[in-house]
């Protein structure tokens, strides 16, 4: 694909965001996210492992907990995500 003159110009006075601008701001959100989702789903299935292997009572109530927790923690993420993400742009 061939650019016109105009379009080689424009590129060559505003290239864009420089690596390390996008490794910040765009790579890094889809990293957050995923990580995020890890420690989300973790939690209930650890307790669930524990359960298995202990299988008392007091780890079926620190399931429950989790489980509880959960959107309360996907709150704070979602405020830490805004914190740390969208007051740049």
């Amino acid at each position: 694909m061939k650019l016109s003159e105009e379009e080689r110009k424009k590129l060559v006075r505003d290239p864009g965001l420089s690596w390390s601008k996008w490794a910040r701001f765009v790579l890094l959100r889809y990293w957050y996210v995923f990580f995020s989702l890890l420690i989300d789903l973790g939690i209930p299935v650890q307790y669930l492992e524990n359960y298995e292997l202990v299988g008392s009572r007091f780890s079926y109530y620190e399931f429950l907990a989790s489980l509880i927790s959960i959107p309360v923690l996907m709150y704070i993420e979602i405020i830490l995500y805004r914190k740390l993400f969208l007051n740049f742009e």
